[in-house]
């Protein structure tokens, strides 16, 4: 995840065009989701900076800590 293919050739090129997934089984909120969207935007005047990534509602919303750490450590997790 999220970068999921069956060569290296095809996995650059969904790194280089932005081509990923985020499995529902992850249990992943919708803020992390927009976070991670934001972080992997293929264009770089649009992918989310330092200041957009502190402001984001996944660092700044109603959600418990550990609900947080929990679903982000599983997307990276599953990056590996």
């Amino acid at each position: 995840y999220p970068f999921k293919s069956n060569t290296l050739r095809e996995l650059k090129e969904k790194v280089l065009k932005g081509n990923y997934f985020i499995p529902k089984e992850l249990e992943i909120s919708i803020e992390a989701v927009e976070l991670i969207n934001g972080i992997l935007q293929e264009n770089p005047e649009n992918r989310y900076n330092l200041e957009k990534i502190k402001a984001s509602s996944f660092l700044n919303g109603n959600i418990e800590k550990y609900q947080k750490v929990k679903s982000l450590y599983a997307f990276i997790y599953n990056l590996l």
